[in-house]
């Protein structure tokens, strides 16, 4: 079996402009929730990037997607024998929410450590301004009269 992913920019749905040159399967992939099944690759996708090297081989499509999020499309070359076996279809689909998974989580700790590294910043900023002002001034604002 051989595997490729073909990562695209993030996108909320397969209505964006695609690179020229996709397969229609592969934009059928990128509509469906589940894995797209070619039988004969060479029949069905002439213009797929796999298709010349394995003509006798059937493929599995799938979009790499998780919560709301496309990353891209996994692509596999499979032999004819277990194209249309449904534990082989089963196991790629997991396979492909896996990596979905892995990469939305990859993701939320890009965004945590941006995050954490304003939230520093921040706290930076805070400590220079209100740790160089005079002590007096921080008194005198606790004794003031609160207006209510």
């Amino acid at each position: 079996m051989v595997i490729s992913i073909l990562p695209l920019k993030r996108f909320q749905n397969a209505g964006v402009e695609l690179p020229e040159g996709l397969d229609l399967r592969f934009e059928e992939a990128l509509t469906e929730n589940e894995i797209v099944v070619i039988s004969e690759t060479a029949l069905e996708c002439p213009d797929c990037p796999i298709s010349p090297l394995y003509n006798t081989n059937g493929s599995f499509c799938l979009k790499l997607e998780h919560n709301g999020t496309v990353y891209g499309v996994l692509t596999a070359s499979v032999p004819r024998r277990f194209v249309l076996d449904r534990e082989e279809q089963v196991l790629f689909q997991q396979l492909g929410n896996d990596i979905a998974f892995g990469l939305y989580n990859i993701e939320q700790e890009e965004m945590r450590h941006e995050t954490l590294m304003a939230l520093s910043y921040s706290e930076a900023r805070y400590r220079t301004l209100f740790g160089e002002l005079p002590s007096e001034a921080l008194h005198a604002k606790e004794n003031c009269p609160s207006s209510v």
